[in-house]
């Protein structure tokens, strides 16, 4: 009987953790592959989402009404064993650039072109993904995505789960109002505190107020 050569592929993914409308987070595939022949494994990932969760500045490849992020390596060790090659990769979604005062998000690609609707100083949004300041509440389907690697040509496809619990800026019929971050509150501009002015404002903040 011939001898029995092995391939393994190991990809850790953690589930996606609940999240209020405008926040980010990270998807991060520590790939650990080994073949005992000696070959080779050249991985890539997508993160797809639904393209209604793509804030209207970033340009993801789209298919229907989905939208595929692609993932970037971002570290890669490969060493040989014996006969047996080891790889250890890292994907992780794309670098994200917060604008100020608006909210917008641009992917580096843009802010090196200077794109002109970049208006505010930027903020560094880390590699993550962000679900725009005015989705819905609700449970979005998320998947992570490979193609054919390995010998075997091994897929992955991992349907996972975003789900959006509260606001980032809530409003007057707002549902979630005890969990939502700020809420917004139209005011009389006339007289806009008739019990009295709130604990911490001052005259100046009044008198800014009715200003306006």
């Amino acid at each position: 009987m011939g001898k029995v050569f092995y391939e393994q592929l190991s990809i850790p993914i953690n589930q996606i953790p609940r999240k209020k409308t405008g926040y980010g987070f990270e998807r991060k595939v520590n790939l650990h592959y080994e073949n005992e022949i000696g070959g080779k494994v050249a991985p890539a990932f997508d993160f797809e989402v639904p393209t209604n969760m793509v804030d209207s500045y970033l340009t993801y490849k789209k298919s229907g009404n989905r939208s595929l992020v692609e993932m970037e390596e971002t570290k890669h060790s490969s060493e040989m064993k014996g006969e047996t090659s080891v790889y250890d990769i890292t994907y992780e979604l794309p670098h994200i650039n917060v604008e100020r005062h608006t909210g917008h998000l641009f992917d580096d690609e843009q802010v090196e072109k200077k794109d002109k609707r970049i208006t505010h100083d930027l903020v560094d949004g880390g590699r993550k993904f962000y679900s725009p300041i005015w989705s819905y509440i609700g449970k979005y389907g998320m998947k992570l995505k490979s193609q054919p690697m390995g010998v075997n040509l091994v897929m992955v496809d991992v349907q996972q789960q975003l789900e959006i619990y509260a606001h980032m800026y809530a409003h007057m019929d707002s549902e979630t109002k005890e969990y939502d971050e700020v809420l917004l509150k139209p005011v009389y501009a006339d007289d806009p505190f008739p019990n009295g002015l709130p604990e911490g404002w001052t005259k100046e903040d009044l008198d800014w107020i009715k200003n306006k």
